[in-house]
C-alpha cells in the first residue's frame, strides 16, 4: 500500500496514504553490501513521521538494523613457468599471485621476493595492480594498495639463470605482509620455487693434422688438437687431459694453450669454473727419423672423484701410418759433351730414400763399359764400396739423398763413346729401388788430325843453287786414336832433289815422297824429316806442297806449302845526277839516283849509301822512291843510307831527294857519290858521282858575323838562364803528425828514401839543382822534384819555405797558398828561374800521403843556331 520514492537513494521515502485502514502493511526492498565496505558492519535506520497536528508519529519499535561485514582475507602463491631442469642462460618467468577475498583490503599488502644464488633479475613483464620496486634486486618489492577489492591479482617478472649457476637448483622465495593491527598477513600457499639446473657434461676429442689415418713421413711435424666441450653448466672441478705420445714421436711445443694450464709433455688442465663452450689446446710433435710402421697418440680425461662426471672421450686416439720406405737411384757424369782419351771422368751415384728409413741394404753394382778404366772412389759418403765397383747403403738409412763419387779414365784407344751402367737391388723387404737414370753414354771426341809443313831455312828465305833444304812434315793427332791411315803426299817442285835417308813410314814417289801414319795411332805429334838439295841450275823459286788424306779427315794447317826464291848472281848498275850545275850558299840541290838490276837475282831489302860533300845536309822528308814496294827510307846525314830498296831482276829503282848547301861551304867543285850494298854489306854496284860548283856571291863573300842571337823573353837585353841551384826546402806540418821513416825524394829517377831524423822535411832537405825548361813545349813535369811523406793527421803549418841560390824564395801557408820573394840575381832580373810548389794530399795506409811537388817553370833564353847574312836572292 506504500508509495516508494527512491530517487534520493541512499535516502528512500515510502508513504502510506491517508485513510489506510487498520491492519499490518509491509514494504520489502533490497540493498547490496558495497564491495569496498570496510567498516566491519553495515547499518540501516528508518524514521516514521506524520504531518504536524494530525495523527501522532508512529512509535518505532525496531527502527535500526546493524549487519556485520565479513573481514578482508588474502592468500599468496608463487609460480614459475618451467619445472626444469634448465640450462645456464635460460630465462625463467615467475608469477606472484595474491587472492583477496571477503572484502576490500584496508592495508597495503607487500610482497618481498628474493632471487636465490644463480639467478639474475631481468625485468617486470606485467605489474598488474602492483607497484614494483626492483632497485634492490635480487630483493624485489611489490605492493598492492589499500582498498584492493576482492579478486585475484597477478604480477609477472623474468629472471635469467646465471652462466655459472652450479648449485644444482636455483631458488626463489616470496613473503607477503601487511602493517600490524590491520588486515591479516596474506596466507602463503606456495611461496618458494626450486628449479633444477641441468648438470655439467663434458666431452673430449683429439685430432691431428694431417688427419688420423693419413700417411706421414719421418721428420714431418704433426699438429695435434685436444678439444674439451663443456655443456649445460659451468664446471665445478678441474678437468685434466693427459696426452701420451706413442713410439716414433717427439714432443715439440704447445703453440696455443687457450684456457688450459699445460706442463710436461703433456698434461693440460682446464680449471674449475669453466663456462660452457669449446676449449682447444694445440701442440706439435715430430715424427722421428727412425720411426717405422705408424705413430699413435692417446689422451685420457679425468675429474676428481665425487664431483663433475668424468668427460666422455669421443675420439681420444690418433694413428698415422708412416709412408713406406722407397728409393730411387740415378747416375751422372761430370763431363758435358764429348771427352778425350786420357780424360778423367767423375761419376756420381745418387740414392734418394723417401718415406721412412730403409729396412734393407741397398746394393749398387756399377759396371764400367769398354774404353773406361776404374780410378778410385773419391767420396763414399755413408756407402761401403768394394772392387770396381759395388757400393752398399746400410739398412736403417734415413730419408735423404746419398751420393758416392768415383773416377774413371777414358782409355787412350777409346773410340765412339764410353758407357757406364748401375744396377740397384734390395733383398726383398723394401721395394726394389726405381732406377731413374742408371746408364750414362758419353761421346768420345773423334780423332782430329792436322798436318803442317816447315822448312829450314824457313819458307820465303832465299837459297842458292847447291843449298840443302830440310823439310819437316808434322802430323798432330788430337782427341782420340786414328781410325784410318793418314797418307801424306808430298810433292817437290822442280830444281830440287831428295837427299839423305827417308824417315820410317815414307817412300819415294814420282813427284817426291809419300808418308803414311797407320790407323790406331794414339794422340800425339808425329814428324817426318827429310832433306832436298837445290839443283845447280835452279832458277826462280823451289817449292814443296803436302796433301793429307785419310778416313779421319786430316786437314792441312796454314803451312802446308813452302817456297824458297833461288838467288843467282846479283848485279846492279847505279847512276847519280844533280838537277843543277852551279849552286850558292843556302840553295837546295835535287839529286836523282837510278839503280838498275842487271843481274840474275832480285835485289831484296838492300840499301844505297850516299856520301854528300862537306857542308851539304839532307833535307828531311824530301825522299821520293819508286822501287819494288816504294817503301825505302832515308837514315842518317853524312853518309845517308837509303834502306829497304827492292829491285826485281831487270827492274829499276829511282830515288829523288834534296840537299841544302850549308853556310860553311866554300867556293869550288863539290862531289856527291853513291853505291848499292846487300844486307851483308857487300857492294853490288858501281860507285856513281855527281858534282856541283859553288859560285861566289859578291855581296857576302868574305863576310863574317860574330856573336849570339837568342830569344830575349823578358826583353831586358840580357840572355838569362832559368835553371835553379842550391834549392832547399823546410817545414810545412806539425812534428806530431809525421809517420817515421816515410820520407822519399824523387828527382826524376824514382822515389828514394831520405835519411830519417824524426822528420827530414822539418829539419830541411837539400834538393839541389832543378833544370830549366827549353821551350814552352817542354813540360814542367820533366823539371820537378817530388818529396813524399805520410802523416797520421792533416796538421799543416805556415812555416814551409823554399830557398835557392838564384834568390827566389817560395813560402806556403797551412792552407796551401804560396807567395814568392826575390832577391839577388832574381831581383835584378838576371835569372829567369820560376820555382813552383804544389802540395798534394791523398788518403793512404795508416793516414795520409802528402806530396810536395817542386817544379821549375822557367825557360832558358837559348841562342838561335844557323843565323847568317843572306843575299837578297
Amino acid at each position: 500500500a506504500y508509495t516508494p520514492n527512491v530517487a534520493g537513494a541512499p535516502v528512500l521515502v515510502f508513504t502510506l496514504p491517508v485513510g489506510t485502514l487498520p491492519g499490518t502493511y509491509d514494504l520489502v526492498y533490497t540493498a547490496t553490501v558495497n564491495a569496498n565496505a570496510t567498516t566491519g558492519t553495515v547499518t540501516n535506520a528508518v524514521v516514521g513521521t506524520t504531518p504536524p497536528g494530525g495523527d501522532p508519529d508512529p512509535v518505532c519499535t525496531t527502527c535500526t538494523t546493524d549487519t556485520p561485514v565479513t573481514a578482508s582475507a588474502s592468500t599468496l602463491s608463487k609460480l614459475v613457468d618451467t619445472a626444469g631442469p634448465v640450462l645456464p642462460g635460460a630465462t625463467l618467468t615467475y608469477t606472484l599471485r595474491t587472492v583477496v577475498s571477503n572484502s576490500a583490503t584496508t592495508e597495503v599488502i607487500t610482497l618481498t621476493d628474493t632471487l636465490g644464488s644463480g639467478l639474475t633479475f631481468a625485468s617486470v613483464s606485467n605489474a598488474g595492480a602492483y607497484t614494483p620496486n626492483v632497485a634492490g634486486a635480487p630483493v624485489l618489492v611489490f605492493t598492492l594498495p589499500v582498498g584492493t577489492l576482492p579478486g585475484t591479482y597477478d604480477l609477472v617478472y623474468t629472471a635469467t639463470v646465471d652462466a655459472d649457476a652450479t648449485n644444482g637448483t636455483v631458488t626463489n622465495a616470496v613473503v607477503g605482509t601487511t602493517p600490524p593491527g590491520g588486515d591479516p598477513d596474506p596466507v602463503c600457499t606456495t611461496c618458494t620455487t626450486d628449479t633444477p639446473v641441468t648438470a655439467v657434461a663434458t666431452t673430449v676429442s683429439k685430432t691431428v693434422d694431417p688427419a688420423s689415418g693419413t700417411e706421414v713421413n719421418p721428420g714431418q711435424i704433426l699438429t695435434y688438437t685436444l678439444t674439451t666441450v663443456v655443456a649445460n653448466s659451468v664446471t665445478t672441478e678441474d678437468i685434466a687431459l693427459t696426452d701420451t705420445l706413442g713410439a716414433g714421436l717427439t714432443f715439440g711445443a704447445v703453440i696455443d694453450d687457450g684456457a688450459y694450464q699445460c706442463t710436461g709433455s703433456l698434461v693440460c688442465v682446464l680449471p674449475a669454473g669453466t663456462l660452457p663452450g669449446s676449449y682447444p689446446v694445440v701442440y706439435t710433435a715430430t715424427v722421428d727419423a727412425n720411426a717405422t710402421g705408424s705413430v699413435g697418440n692417446n689422451v685420457t680425461a679425468s675429474t676428481p672423484p665425487g664431483g663433475d662426471p668424468d668427460p666422455v672421450c669421443a675420439t681420444c686416439t690418433t694413428d698415422n701410418p708412416l709412408t713406406a720406405s722407397a728409393s730411387t737411384v740415378s747416375k751422372r757424369v761430370d763431363a758435358v759433351g764429348v771427352v778425350n782419351p786420357g780424360q778423367i771422368l767423375t761419376y756420381t751415384l745418387t740414392t734418394v730414400v723417401t718415406g721412412s728409413a730403409t729396412s734393407d741394404v741397398i746394393t749398387l753394382e756399377d759396371t764400367l763399359g769398354s774404353g773406361l778404366t776404374f780410378g778410385a772412389v773419391t767420396n763414399a759418403g755413408i756407402y761401403t764400396c768394394t772392387g770396381a765397383l759395388v757400393c752398399t747403403l746400410p739398412a736403417g738409412t734415413l730419408p735423404g739423398s746419398y751420393e758416392v763419387s768415383y773416377t774413371a779414365t777414358v782409355n787412350a784407344n777409346a773410340t765412339g763413346s764410353v758407357s757406364n751402367a748401375v744396377v740397384a737391388s734390395t733383398p726383398g723387404v723394401d721395394p726394389e729401388p726405381i732406377c731413374a737414370t742408371c746408364t750414362t753414354i758419353t761421346p768420345v771426341a773423334a780423332a782430329l788430325v792436322t798436318v803442317a809443313k816447315a822448312s829450314n831455312p824457313a819458307s820465303g828465305t832465299a837459297v842458292v843453287p847447291g843449298d840443302t833444304i830440310g823439310y819437316t812434315l808434322t802430323v798432330t793427332v788430337a782427341n782420340a786414336v786414328t781410325t784410318d791411315a793418314v797418307t801424306l803426299t808430298d810433292t817437290l817442285s822442280g830444281d830440287q832433289t831428295l837427299s839423305g835417308t827417308l824417315p820410317a813410314g815414307c817412300v819415294t814417289s814420282a813427284g817426291g815422297l809419300v808418308c803414311t801414319l797407320p790407323a790406331g795411332t794414339l794422340p800425339g805429334i808425329y814428324t817426318y824429316v827429310y832433306t832436298a838439295t837445290v839443283d845447280i841450275d835452279a832458277v826462280g823459286n823451289v817449292g814443296n806442297v803436302v796433301v793429307p788424306t785419310g778416313g779421319d779427315g786430316p786437314v792441312c794447317d796454314a803451312a802446308c806449302v813452302t817456297d824458297h826464291p833461288v838467288i843467282s848472281d846479283t848485279e846492279l848498275r847505279i847512276q847519280k845526277t844533280a838537277a843543277v850545275r852551279e849552286v850558292k850558299i843556302g840553295d837546295l840541290v835535287r839529286y836523282t839516283l837510278t839503280v838498275e838490276n842487271v843481274g840474275n837475282a832480285p835485289f831484296v831489302n838492300g840499301y844505297v849509301l850516299d856520301t854528300p860533300p862537306a857542308g851539304f845536309s839532307y833535307v828531311e822528308g824530301s825522299l821520293s822512291v819508286i822501287d819494288g814496294d816504294n817503301m825505302a827510307t832515308a837514315v842518317g846525314q853524312s853518309p845517308i843510307r837509303f834502306e829497304g830498296v827492292d829491285i826485281a831482276v831487270g827492274g829499276t829503282a829511282t830515288l829523288v831527294y834534296s840537299m841544302r848547301v850549308g853556310a860553311g861551304v866554300r867556293p869550288g867543285m863539290h862531289v856527291n857519290q853513291a853505291q848499292a850494298f846487300n844486307l851483308s854489306g857487300d857492294p853490288l854496284s858501281n860507285v856513281t858521282t855527281a858534282e856541283v860548283a859553288l859560285v861566289v856571291d859578291s855581296m857576302v863573300e868574305d863576310s863574317l858575323l860574330l856573336g849570339t842571337v837568342f830569344d830575349d823573353r823578358d826583353s831586358d837585353g840580357w840572355q838569362d838562364r832559368a835553371d835553379l841551384s842550391g834549392v832547399r826546402v823546410q817545414g810545412g806540418f806539425a812534428p806530431s803528425a809525421y809517420v817515421a821513416n816515410s820520407t822519399t825524394v824523387d828527382r826524376g829517377t824514382g822515389h828514394k828514401p831520405e835519411a830519417d831524423a824524426s822528420s827530414p822535411l822539418l829539419h830541411g832537405i837539400a834538393v839541389g839543382a832543378i833544370s830549366a825548361r827549353q821551350s814552352v813545349a817542354d813540360p814542367a813535369s820533366d823539371h820537378q822534384v817530388v818529396i813524399s811523406q805520410r802523416l797520421n793527421e792533416l796538421a799543416f803549418t805556415s812555416d814551409f819555405v823554399l830557398t835557392s841560390a838564384q834568390g827566389v824564395t817560395v813560402r806556403m801557408d797551412a792552407a796551401g797558398n804560396t807567395t814568392v820573394e826575390k832577391s839577388g840575381e832574381a831581383a835584378k832580373g838576371l835569372n829567369a828561374a820560376e820555382p813552383k810548389v804544389e802540395r798534394r794530399v791523398a788518403q793512404g795506409e795508416g793516414g795520409y800521403v802528402v806530396d810536395y811537388v817542386i817544379s821549375n817553370l822557367g825557360i832558358d833564353e837559348r841562342g838561335i843556331p844557323g843565323v847568317r847574312i843572306a843575299s837578297v836572292e
